[in-house]
């Protein structure tokens, strides 16, 4: 045999070998993926074999149930859809997020426009510190130096009244000799009965500081300086509002907002978030099969995928939601989706432990207790 023979059928050898490791490669896989022995559900007592109209991608799946009822699943967020909008009216600053990323509670998600809040709060802040100074002067009453003042302002408009006096003497002996008009000599008295007017109001001051305040007049002051610090805090609690924060940890699943867009209170939900961990299947059954469930903690269901129901979960009661205006019963399962591709708002085929159908004895009948 020469060396051309020898790699030839070395060749051949090597091709056989490989058609065969193929083979065996593709039917382990089938294998694998049509098993779904009772080793699936190791918490469940048997397995059932049904037939399920799914056609023949459908070999191979057991249900673990002896008796069961069917729904309709809805994949909706465990916290449902959160609709975040603002309170306040105003341009988008700023927009934090983006659609698909995980947030915490109270991470920012956006942002309004606060510059007009800051400019009030700033005018507040000074109104209230000048109400404050004006109460704490009430509050301690007349200082030396203030007595001082009025004091010496009394001293100066009397000064100004004697001297006024003489001249309007001075205007009267004038008239008489006609060396003044009648008009001239009234402007004269008019100015003297001014500062005269003036002394009694300042008189009346000097007196009104050397008394102690009135009660009356330190709760208007008290006052005063509440009703400003309300004003302050309710702009703080707007400047506050215009960063809007996650109510929730989540996922952001919509955004409907960007920097520089006009928003009010009436707009539609501009972000919605919701809790993809774990996930809830909204499952409704007809009202008339009710009867034949028991939920509770021990109830147990399978949901499977409808287009391909080698992908199936095992469910765990969470509650039921009453449907009004409807024959339906919604019960509410959990179910952690691992890797498998399955959505929210996608519709699975559920299967519910549940009584036979002609089980008169109900009362009497309890589901398996695992755990119990």
């Amino acid at each position: 045999m020469n060396l051309k023979q020898f790699l030839f059928g070395l060749g051949v050898i090597l091709q056989v070998f490989i058609l065969g490791l193929t083979l065996y490669f593709f039917y382990d896989i089938n294998q694998k993926r049509d098993d779904f022995s009772v080793e699936v559900y190791p918490n469940f007592e048997e397995v059932h074999s049904i037939e399920l109209p799914y056609g023949d991608t459908n070999k191979g799946v057991k249900i673990p149930f002896k008796h069961y009822v069917t729904g309709n699943g809805k994949i909706k967020p465990s916290s449902d859809y959160v609709k975040i909008n603002t309170s306040l009216s105003g341009i988008i600053e700023n927009v934090f997020v983006q659609v698909g990323q995980k947030v915490t509670y109270n991470d920012p998600l956006f942002k309004v426009d606060a510059s007009n809040l800051t400019y009030e709060l700033r005018e507040r802040q000074a109104e209230y510190k000048t109400a404050l100074a004006q109460y704490n002067l009430l509050n301690k009453g007349p200082s030396l130096l203030e007595l001082k003042i009025k004091e010496k302002e009394i001293e100066q408009i009397k000064l100004k009244q004697e001297q006024q006096k003489e001249k309007c003497q001075i205007f009267e002996s004038l008239l008489m000799k006609n060396a003044v008009s009648a008009t001239e000599k009234e402007e004269q008295d008019s100015i003297y009965q001014i500062l005269t007017t003036d002394m009694e109001k300042v008189l009346v001051e000097f007196e009104q500081i050397k008394e102690p305040p009135s009660r009356e007049a330190i709760e208007v002051g008290k006052a005063q300086i509440v009703e400003k610090e309300i004003i302050i805090q309710s702009i703080e609690k707007k400047l506050q509002d215009c960063q809007i924060t996650s109510p929730i940890s989540g996922k952001i699943l919509s955004v409907d907002i960007h920097p520089g867009e006009y928003v009010d209170p009436s707009k539609e939900a501009t972000i919605i978030i919701g809790s993809d961990d774990p996930l809830y299947l909204h499952v409704l059954i007809d009202d008339s099969d009710a009867w034949r469930v028991s939920p509770n903690k021990s109830l147990r269901a399978i949901a499977i995928h409808r287009s391909n129901p080698k992908i199936h979960f095992i469910l765990d009661f969470v509650s039921t939601k009453p449907c009004l205006n409807s024959n339906k019963l919604e019960l509410i399962f959990s179910f952690d989706k691992g890797k498998a591709p399955v959505y929210l708002e996608q519709n699975l085929d559920v299967y519910i432990e549940a009584a036979h159908q002609g089980d008169t004895s109900f009362l009497d009948y309890q589901f398996s207790q695992r755990g119990s």
